[in-house]
């Protein structure tokens, strides 16, 4: 999901500004790697509890949602918003790009696009199994390391969704299938 929305969506490179929600999560934590492995400079958003994780996967700024200020009044003039969230972090996000950047949503819902309103293209990447970027991803294994939040037998599969849906993950939430 973080490749197809960076790299096949956005195609960031070096010296793009990105920011991206949710930066402690499943994908926010491959995010976040990826794109300062393509020499881009990273803002983030995660919870106060963990800003120094999210450094510590290589953002160099990090905004807090559960802080008093928001990231629409630290940011402005990105390339590219990354939204795995959707709703009022969606709408909100469009502030912060400068005109002809670029907002990369996933399937998080609701969003409404308002590229034109502020001169801005607005993507949704399309996530599918495909060899190509399945090849870069392990490439990158030297200089970008998965992060595990738990690991739970396959016959919990209920309450892994039901934590997945809940959000505030730190990482991805593996099923063991043996």
């Amino acid at each position: 999901s973080a490749w197809t929305a960076l790299v096949t969506a956005a195609q960031i490179g070096p010296g793009m500004r990105v920011l991206i929600h949710g930066a402690a999560g499943g994908v926010g934590t491959f995010a976040v790697q990826i794109a300062r492995d393509r020499g881009a400079h990273v803002a983030a958003t995660c919870s106060c509890g963990n800003i120094d994780f999210v450094c510590g996967l290589g953002a160099e700024e990090v905004i807090p949602y559960d802080d008093e200020i928001a990231f629409e009044d630290k940011l402005s003039g990105l390339d590219v918003v990354l939204d795995p969230i959707g709703g009022e972090v969606h709408r909100r996000s469009y502030a912060v790009l400068r005109k002809g950047g670029m907002l990369v949503c996933l399937a998080a819902a609701p969003y409404q696009d308002r590229g034109a309103e502020y001169g801005v293209t607005v993507r949704l990447a399309q996530v599918a199994p495909d060899p190509v970027v399945l090849a870069a991803l392990l490439a990158l294994v030297p200089r970008v390391r998965p992060i595990v939040d738990r690991i739970l037998p396959f016959s919990d599969f209920v309450a892994a969704q039901r934590a997945s849906q809940q959000g505030h993950a730190r990482g991805k939430t593996v099923l063991r299938i043996r």
